[in-house]
């Protein structure tokens, strides 16, 4: 009982943080469903921070340092949701739906439950047991809330941002003890609560149909599967990544500065969930933002950075000052081109992503063959796809060029790398494929530069 008490006060608190400050963002009072279900997420982000501050402050990580501070947040973003949430609501984004078979809905729904009744009585029932777990993420977080604050030494890559270690030692500082099924709890509503968030995201663009079926091909990627069990970050780090690029898909259509700040917050979260964010988070979205950006509204670019480089860059200058290297996988320059076959062989035949990346590489041939001037539109007309591409080429280029293709030849960390990249992909072509039909001259003008 205790233990449901301090997951549902977990839960209400860190939503209603979350819902303020989308709120706030926003500046609006329209979706609220859509406003909470991204209010865990933003809770979060800004649960990690709290923890980062008192850890700057010498503070032990316990229920007093963490509840002030929370209240602090409360009071303060709540004066600003009362203040600022009403000034102009935004536009809402012309909904395109899509004409889908009533049989692949329901397919499409008994996938969704059934994956997801297996995941949630895997996380609350089963102890967390697979060794990534075991050694960097909640053996750190126990760690960490034993000693009261981050263990930066004597623990397994202590550089990893503290997102999802936070997270579980909140509720660990009410109950006074350590509960691992309370720890997969945790971070199993940032599942919940993310991909919820995701499917509401896609529903204002393009109907609750083609959410569902796009919600379903993500699901029932093989890995996914297994990572909605819990235990991993990439499937957080993932998930934080396609909400940023749904809310900036929303801001390509409304020409919205409002939406491009949530897909920056989004982002930055990812950032702190694992350092995989800065790569294919951060960087990706910087280029695209970039690119939507036009010179004479440099100006916002140029607050959007500064807002992402403070939410980011302590962490990293954190791990640095304690005289450890941004990440634990130091990698210097090789050549490994030799590895290809082993990096093909993980895409398209291991099963970790099941037919996913055969469709993948057919449907952007098809893309590049029906519609080649949609590409030269792709960063304005699909974000999300750009930033899939990017991402793809990251690692393609890191695990041939670097001395990282060890992870590729091990088997060890290539597949959970390529985890968020063929997310977006998927998504990315998904949503895409409405346009392609309804415009085979190769040419859209539902997205233009903000």
């Amino acid at each position: 009982m205790n233990a449901i008490m301090a997951i549902t006060g977990v839960f209400l608190l860190l939503t209603c943080e979350g819902y303020l400050l989308t709120s706030m963002i926003l500046q609006t009072r329209r979706d609220i469903v859509l406003r909470m279900c991204l209010g865990f997420p933003l809770g979060a982000l800004l649960n990690a921070l709290v923890a980062f501050v008192l850890t700057l402050g010498g503070i032990p990580l316990r229920f007093p340092g963490f509840a002030l501070l929370h209240a602090i947040i409360v009071i303060i973003l709540g004066v600003l949701f009362f203040r600022y949430s009403e000034r102009a609501e935004p536009s809402e984004p012309k909904t395109h739906h899509v004409r889908i078979p009533r049989w692949l809905l329901v397919l499409c729904i008994l996938l969704i439950a059934i994956i997801s009744t297996v995941s949630i009585v895997t996380a609350l029932t089963i102890p967390s047991f697979y060794w990534d777990t075991f050694t960097n993420w909640a053996m750190r977080s126990r760690l960490s809330f034993e000693a009261g604050a981050f263990m930066m030494k004597d623990v397994v890559q202590p550089q990893y941002p503290i997102l999802l270690h936070s997270l579980e030692m909140l509720p660990m500082t009410v109950l006074g003890g350590w509960h691992d099924m309370v720890a997969n709890a945790t971070t199993l509503m940032l599942s919940i609560t993310g991909f919820s968030a995701l499917f509401l995201l896609v529903r204002k663009i393009h109907g609750w149909r083609l959410a569902l079926l796009a919600l379903t091909l993500l699901f029932i990627i093989p890995l996914v599967v297994m990572h909605l069990r819990q235990g991993y970050a990439d499937i957080h780090l993932a998930t934080y990544l396609l909400l940023s690029g749904s809310a900036f898909t929303i801001a390509s259509r409304l020409k919205d500065a409002r939406w491009i700040a949530l897909s920056a917050i989004l982002v930055a979260a990812a950032s702190w969930t694992k350092i995989e964010g800065a790569y294919t988070g951060i960087l990706p979205w910087l280029c695209i933002a970039l690119f939507h950006i036009p010179v004479k509204r440099r100006k916002t670019f140029f607050l959007l950075l500064l807002t992402l480089t403070l939410i980011v860059i302590p962490w990293p200058l954190f791990v640095l000052l304690h005289g450890l290297p941004f990440s634990p996988h130091a990698s210097s320059v090789e050549l490994h081109l030799d590895a290809l076959p082993l990096m093909l062989q993980h895409l398209f035949a291991m099963g970790m992503f099941g037919v996913h990346w055969w469709v993948i590489v057919l449907l952007l041939t098809l893309l590049c063959i029906r519609t080649p001037k949609m590409l030269q539109k792709l960063p304005t007309l699909s974000p999300i796809l750009a930033w899939g591409i990017l991402s793809t080429l990251f690692f393609i280029l890191t695990y041939l060029f670097t001395s990282e293709v060890r992870g590729l030849i091990q088997g060890d960390n290539f597949a959970r790398a390529m985890l968020p990249p063929t997310m977006l992909l998927t998504l990315g072509l998904t949503l895409l494929l409405p346009a392609c039909v309804r415009a085979p001259s190769g040419t859209s003008s539902e997205a233009a530069p903000m």
